[in-house]
C-alpha cells in the first residue's frame, strides 16, 4: 500500500487478504473504493480500503469490528452484501458486492426533483433496507443519497444501502475543523449525532427524511455557505417547507416530511417502515393511519 490524499492508494495488481486490485472506481471521505477479484473464486468485488484516521481511531476500530460483523449477517435485497471485512498494513478494509450503476446523488444530479411516485418506490426500498438492519441493532449513521446506490433491473429501479457499520460518530461541531476529520455528512445529521446524543433507529430516520425532502426538491433540506452553519440549522430552524407543485398536488407530504424531521426524536417515527408508508399515503393525499411500528433492537430500539 502506498499513500494516498483521502485514503490509501493500492496499485493495480497489489493483492489485499486475497482480493487482486482491478481499477480504482471512486474516491471519498470514508475512504477508497476499488474493483478487485477475488483471487480463488474469480468473483468480482467492490474493495473499500477506509480512510486512515479511522484506522487510527480507537474508538471507531472498536465499533468497526462489532459492527462489521453485523452488517455482513445482513442478507435483505436492499443492502449491499459485505463478504469479508479485515485489516491490512494498519489499515481497515471491507470487500462487498459490486452494484453497477449510480448513487442517488447522480440521480438527483441528471434527473433534478424526482416524480412523488418514484421518490417513494425508492424511499419504500431504503426503509426496508433499515428496518433489517435495525431489527438487528445496527445504526446506519451515515444515510445519504451518496450512499444509496441505484440501478435498474429488469426495467424498474433497484436501491442499495451500502457503508453499514462504517460512519465515524461526531461527537462535537468543533470536530469539523479538525485536519482530515471524518464526521458523516452534515446535510443529512441529525441533531442528536451532532450534539453526541446516543442515537437509534430515529436517527437514521432523520436522515432518509432529509433524503426524501432532496428527492422531492431536488435541493437539500438546509443549504448553507458553510458546515456550521448548515448544523446549528439542523439543530434550531424547523423541517422546511414543501414548495411549489409538489405541495401543490400532494400537500400532505409537507407533513410526512416534518415528522420524520422532527427536531425531537421521540417525534419522528419509530421505524423507517412507517416512514415509507406515510409516504406511500401521500401520493393519494392521506396519512397512513395504522398503529407505530417498533423493529428495532437494542441500539436501534427507540
Amino acid at each position: 500500500m502506498s499513500g494516498g490524499d483521502r485514503g490509501q492508494v493500492l496499485e493495480v495488481g497489489s493483492v489485499v487478504a486475497g482480493y487482486r486490485v482491478d481499477a480504482l472506481i471512486s474516491r471519498g471521505g470514508m475512504g477508497v473504493v476499488y474493483r478487485a477479484t477475488n483471487v480463488a473464486l474469480g468473483r468480482i468485488y467492490a474493495l473499500k480500503v477506509l480512510a486512515p484516521e479511522l484506522a487510527t481511531d480507537e474508538h471507531f476500530r472498536e465499533r468497526f469490528k462489532r459492527e462489521i460483523r453485523i452488517a455482513a449477517s445482513l442478507h435483505h435485497p436492499n443492502v449491499v452484501e459485505i463478504h469479508y471485512a479485515g485489516e491490512q498494513d494498519g489499515l481497515l478494509f471491507v470487500a462487498m458486492d459490486l452494484i453497477d450503476g449510480g448513487n442517488l446523488t447522480e440521480v438527483i444530479a441528471q434527473s433534478g426533483r424526482l416524480d412523488p411516485e418514484r421518490a417513494v418506490s425508492l424511499l419504500e426500498q431504503i426503509a426496508a433496507a433499515l428496518d433489517a438492519a435495525h431489527s438487528k441493532g445496527l445504526v446506519h449513521r451515515d444515510v445519504k443519497p451518496a450512499n444509496i446506490l441505484v440501478r435498474v433491473e429488469h426495467g424498474q429501479e433497484h436501491a442499495y444501502l451500502t457503508d453499514f457499520g462504517l460512519a465515524k460518530r461526531f461527537d462535537a461541531p468543533t470536530a469539523l475543523t479538525l485536519p482530515g476529520a471524518v464526521v458523516g455528512t452534515v446535510d443529512y445529521m441529525p441533531p442528536e449525532q451532532i450534539t453526541g446524543h446516543p442515537t437509534d433507529a430515529r436517527s437514521d430516520i432523520y436522515a432518509v427524511g432529509c433524503v426524501l425532502f432532496q428527492m422531492l426538491t431536488g435541493e437539500v433540506p438546509y443549504r448553507r455557505e458553510h458546515s456550521v452553519a448548515t448544523l446549528f440549522a439542523h439543530l434550531q430552524d424547523p423541517p422546511p417547507p414543501l414548495e411549489g407543485s409538489v405541495a401543490g398536488s400532494h400537500p400532505t407530504f409537507g407533513p410526512v416530511i416534518a415528522k420524520a424531521m422532527a427536531k425531537d426524536p421521540a417525534e419522528r417515527y419509530l421505524s423507517a417502515g412507517d416512514l415509507a408508508r406515510d409516504a406511500a399515503a401521500a401520493l393519494d393525499g392521506a396519512r397512513f393511519s395504522g398503529p407505530p411500528t417498533i423493529v428495532g433492537t437494542g441500539d436501534a430500539r427507540p
